[in-house]
């Protein structure tokens, strides 16, 4: 599980070129996660729940054993159960450090 979530982080400090010996917090807004196929994706995750809402879809993924929600306008293709590889917008990460300050990364 530990590597699991090693390599997921190591993913993000890529796409951002942080380092993560710096990072505390790495929090990410749910209409900046976007569902691709695994093999597009910056890391994996498996969808949990699909919830319709009208204009939107709240998605529940697990990463690494943890939950999180990406928000899609449009439908899912992947089933609850299945893998998926997400992709993030960066101007959607916010990042901070040990003293809770935010880390500017672009």
């Amino acid at each position: 599980e530990k590597s699991k979530f090693k390599s997921s982080a190591s993913s993000l400090f890529r796409i951002t070129k942080l380092t993560n010996n710096k990072i505390k917090t790495l929090g990410i807004r749910p209409e900046s996660i976007r569902m691709v196929s695994v093999d597009e994706g910056e890391i994996e995750a498996i969808v949990e729940t699909v919830q319709p809402t009208g204009a939107d879809w709240i998605v529940g993924l697990i990463v690494s054993g943890k939950s999180i929600f990406a928000i899609s306008s449009e439908q899912p293709t992947a089933n609850i159960g299945q893998k998926v590889g997400l992709s993030f917008k960066l101007e959607g990460l916010h990042v901070f450090d040990d003293k809770d300050q935010r880390i500017k990364y672009m």
